[in-house]
């Protein structure tokens, strides 16, 4: 039996795409692979052809490389332990790939240090070998991390009862035989890591984590780095919202309480206090909970706010900082809006802005609270308690003619014993409007920027501007990184062509990069029949199909990303889309967009892709998105806005109808179309497979009757997958149906019926007076249901199973595919306007705003 220096263990599931590229990083490790390394892969139940890849690579090292089947994760590594033959085990998660050094990296080190200890990490910043009595920290370290001494490991398994702990109970296992640990310094993965997700508990997770996890480890709990080890998984279990939703009834809730303090009484307080790897609002919390205790003090005479815990500082006020996520001078105001998180209740805290002007003049502006309860602004709750609350702002700020002015901020405390005035540092978010590099903007002839805590308002010079930008650059080359060539470059031009082109409207308009064909492409063929003195572009990618198609067309048509484009978008007023994400309007995205921000002064106009039924405030919030326009074709829509947490202002939710609309014409060819959307949970092969989206799908596109009496009828079945379902498109018989890839308004033109789910393409449908049928045989939707309701407000028949269904549709087919009356008044209810000027009616709020 050979005997490799390392085994690694990989488990795949439908990874075809990616499994390659690993095991071709593992082969052609500088560490020879054949001598040295084992590769164990081991299959979850893959469908998608991965398995006989991998068999196909064992062919080639038959004595490198076993295939192994496992139903779950920890099954599967237990499994790999079995069959391990190398001395030292490394476990491969996520979708990291090792650089072709990193093995002899990792050799050199066990050559020095084997006798010494059994964990090897890889590390961005450390070297050497730590005594974990002297160094805690660290203790934590993650399995993908790790090499691991195979006898070590000899009688420990992974326990296959935890969810998601299991890999640190199996590491705090080893490290507890040397107590040391050997960290490996260097860039040892090619991709870049993946955001982890908080696992979704449940109350058997729970009583498993106390049972096999925490109370396993309070036996040894007197050295110092397994209380850092339980103390970094107790987030899992303090991040429960609610107990009383989570739990039952009173008796599980007591049993709860009775097993986490059983683990806070073990915890030293001191050694809890200097755990630094923990975050701060968990720390905190913890403390609070062994404390049972939190009091505020208050210290007028030097402007202080404390928030304690017995004698622990959870913060002070004043030292957290004023985050602002808007930045605009719009329509002859300065637009700021903002937040700052802490301990304290919203009720206690206020902000003011004062403005003074060169005459000693000054005014003050208090700043509006506005709630984000759909976002991750809402009051963060632990175990029931209230314990993080975020006190959002706007602010609207009249700007004079001329004006000369300063403008600072002060954050006022009163809990009605006590009252602070408190000047917080300020950041800037993403998207802000202004950066740490771009401090200033240019807006209506007058420069707005920032310095040391405070706004600076000033009629625009050029010299001026030369001067902060020239500060702007120092800033950038002093940060460094990729890119700062080109955005000096920009930057410096844009300085230089300001004064001739400060007077020039440029409208930009973009549905996605790739496509076209939405509600901004009909807007803008309208608008550049408009003798308005405005320069209206079109940007899209070059290699399109689209773009070739609108090239012919229209003039102005701009490639995305192009130098064309990224000038004009740096002047441009309106940025005129029908997608919401800003990365699809922005050809600076992947070029750190941060470096340009103080140019990006243009009115965000959102035309929609979609008309909004669901609640998407968590998405389409204010102080994430700030829209200048949000275009909406229904008053009912527009309320949902207004009056939702979106916090957007009633002037920035017209109702004119989708541009689109104008051009959708109706020339039925005997053609029902299924068209359904999407499911965000499936996330992968297995999910989809054995998801009953995909079975009532796959029943539907297979179902005889319904094919028969299509064919008897004269009516033809056309498929038009969402697309993500079309990776998917090989496991659904397709026989007797067409599967389109035409433009939404081609297929709504010829269709006669639409079967769908929960799509917003019934819209545009419904509009055209065409007959619905909305299947929800699963109530699987993800987005939070909104105003919206299909009993009352749906365009046609709910049905819940796949012979109700087809009755339907066949009964329709019969009738000629009717819409019924019903549904006639319904969409006339909906819909504002049923003309063919959607498009003007856009145009001219545009203009006018």
């Amino acid at each position: 039996m050979n005997i490799f220096d390392f085994s690694v263990i990989k488990i795949f599931d439908n990874d075809s795409s990616s499994i390659s590229e690993f095991i071709n990083s593992i082969t052609h490790q500088k560490h020879d692979f054949k001598d040295n390394i084992e590769l164990i892969l081991i299959d979850l139940g893959s469908i998608d052809g991965s398995n006989q890849l991998v068999l196909d690579y064992k062919s080639e090292f038959p004595e490198n490389i076993k295939v192994l089947e496992a139903e779950d994760k920890y099954g599967a590594y237990n499994l790999a332990l079995e069959n391990a033959r190398g001395k030292f085990i490394h476990f491969s998660e996520n979708q990291d790939i090792l650089n072709e050094n990193t093995l002899s990296i990792v050799y050199k080190s066990i050559s020095k240090y084997s006798d010494e200890a059994d964990i090897f990490a890889l590390s961005n910043n450390e070297s050497g070998i730590f005594d974990l009595n002297d160094y805690p920290e660290y203790s934590l370290i993650d399995l993908d991390c790790a090499f691991i001494n195979r006898n070590a490991a000899e009688g420990i398994s992974f326990n296959e009862k935890l969810s998601d702990c299991a890999d640190k109970l199996f590491i705090s296992q080893i490290i507890q035989k040397k107590e040391k640990v050997v960290l490996v310094k260097g860039k040892h993965f090619t991709s870049p890591e993946e955001e982890s997700e908080e696992e979704t508990l449940s109350k058997e997770n729970v009583q498993n984590k106390f049972d096999y996890f925490f109370n396993f480890l309070l036996k040894c709990c007197d050295k110092p780095y397994i209380q850092y080890i339980i103390a970094n998984e107790l987030p899992s279990i303090i991040h429960i919202e609610d107990l009383n939703d989570f739990f039952d009834n009173d008796k599980e809730i007591d049993e709860f309480w009775r097993s986490l303090y059983k683990i806070l009484d073990c915890l030293d307080m001191g050694i809890l206090k200097e755990n630094n790897t923990l975050n701060s609002n968990d720390k905190s919390f913890l403390i609070y909970l062994i404390n049972k205790e939190f009091h505020i003090e208050v210290k007028n005479e030097s402007d202080e706010v404390f928030l304690m815990s017995d004698d622990y500082l959870i913060n002070d006020l004043s030292k957290h900082r004023l985050r602002f996520d808007i930045v605009e001078a719009v329509d002859g105001f300065l637009n700021l809006s903002g937040s700052l998180t802490s301990n304290c209740y919203p009720r206690d805290i206020t902000f003011k802005a004062i403005r003074k002007f060169e005459n000693g003049k000054s005014e003050e502006f208090r700043g509006k609270y506005v709630e984000y309860p759909t976002t991750n602004r809402k009051i963060k709750r632990f175990l029931g308690i209230s314990w993080e609350f975020t006190y959002n702002f706007d602010m609207k700020i009249p700007l004079k003619a001329d004006e000369k002015s300063s403008l600072t901020f002060k954050t006022l405390f009163s809990d009605g014993k006590n009252s602070v005035e408190m000047e917080n540092n300020i950041i800037f978010r993403e998207f802000a409007g202004l950066s740490v590099q771009g401090n200033y903007l240019i807006k209506d002839n007058r420069i707005i920027f920032f310095r040391l805590k405070t706004f600076y308002i000033l009629p625009y010079s050029y010299i001026k501007v030369l001067k902060l930008e020239l500060k702007s650059i120092v800033r950038i080359l002093r940060l460094g990184g990729p890119f700062i060539t080109q955005a000096i470059f920009y930057r410096l031009l844009y300085v230089m062509l300001y004064p001739f082109w400060k007077n020039k409207k440029i409208w930009l308009f973009v549905d996605r990069q790739e496509s076209a064909d939405d509600n901004a492409e009909h807007l803008f063929k309208y608008s550049i029949e408009q003798d308005d003195g405005i320069t209206k572009y079109f940007a899209i990618n070059k290699d399109c199909d689209d773009y070739r198609r609108l090239n012919k067309d229209c003039d102005n048509v701009i490639a995305f990303g192009s130098f064309k484009h990224k000038l004009n978008y740096l002047f441009s007023e309106k940025i005129v889309i029908s997608q919401v994400t800003r990365a699809r309007l922005n050809p600076f995205t992947h070029e750190n967009n941060r470096l340009y921000e103080g140019l990006n002064t243009y009115k965000f106009c959102f035309l929609q892709h979609g008309v909004t039924k669901d609640d998407i405030s968590w998405w389409i919030k204010k102080f994430h998105k700030n829209l200048y326009m949000f275009l909406t074709v229904s008053e009912m829509e527009r309320q949902s806005i207004i009056n939702g947490h979106y916090n957007y202002d009633e002037d920035r939710v017209p109702v004119l109808g989708f541009p689109r609309f104008d051009n959708l014409t109706s020339k039925s060819e005997k053609q029902i179309l299924i068209i359904p959307t999407w499911r965000r949970d499936l996330e992968n092969y297995k999910d989809f497979i054995s998801s009953g989206y995909y079975e009532n799908l796959k029943n539907l596109l297979s179902d005889e009757r319904l094919i028969e009496k299509c064919d008897e009828l004269g009516y033809k079945i056309v498929f038009k997958p969402h697309p993500e379902l079309l990776k998917f498109r090989g496991l659904f018989k397709l026989d007797n149906i067409e599967l389109s890839d035409e433009p939404f308004q081609k297929l709504f033109e010829k269709a006669s019926l639409m079967i769908t789910d929960f799509s917003s393409v019934a819209f545009d449908f419904a509009y055209l007076k065409k007959p619905v049928i909305y299947y929800h045989e699963n109530d699987d939707y993800h987005y939070e249901k909104g105003y919206y309701d299909y009993q009352t407000m749906g365009f046609g028949e709910i049905v819940y199973n796949s012979d109700e269904l087809v009755s339907k549709v066949i009964k329709y087919m019969e009738n000629d595919c009717i819409m019924k009356e019903e549904y006639v008044s319904r969409v006339y209810s909906f819909f504002k306007y049923h003309d063919k000027d959607n498009c003007k009616r856009v145009y001219e709020w545009l203009y006018n705003h």
